[in-house]
């Protein structure tokens, strides 16, 4: 059986794949193309706009539960000082999908806290 904690951190590298995806293959040629005046690229990818918003709703809808998930992680976190934790939470509201990845690898995979054990989803 795959480790939760892996499980964990493949959910927390989900969204900054979505954003990278989504910037790459949607938002750069949609651009191009209207610099360009080739409104064919920008038609082609106003088709796929309900899908498109559904997906980005979805994603969205999905990192305010990892938000919220992490932000319970920090506080119940024994391994973390007051200070430490207001620190992480400070970054985890600022650069969120960016910071998500580090903390879950420093304290989520590598050192498990045996107050923490009972609390994985």
């Amino acid at each position: 059986m795959v480790n939760r904690r892996i499980i964990i951190g493949i959910i927390t590298i989900i969204p900054i794949i979505y954003f990278i995806g989504f910037t790459i293959f949607i938002l750069i040629p949609y651009g191009v193309s209207v610099y360009n005046n080739n409104y064919e690229t920008a038609r082609r990818i106003h088709n796929y706009f309900w899908f498109l918003f559904i997906i980005h709703v979805f994603i969205v809808l999905y990192c305010f539960a990892l938000y919220f998930y992490f932000l319970y992680h920090i506080k119940r976190n024994s391994v973390l000082s007051d200070d430490e934790k207001i620190a992480w939470a400070t970054l985890l509201r600022h650069f969120g999908l960016f910071v998500m990845p580090i903390y879950w690898y420093r304290f989520y995979y590598r050192h498990i806290s045996t107050d923490m054990k009972g609390h994985i989803l």
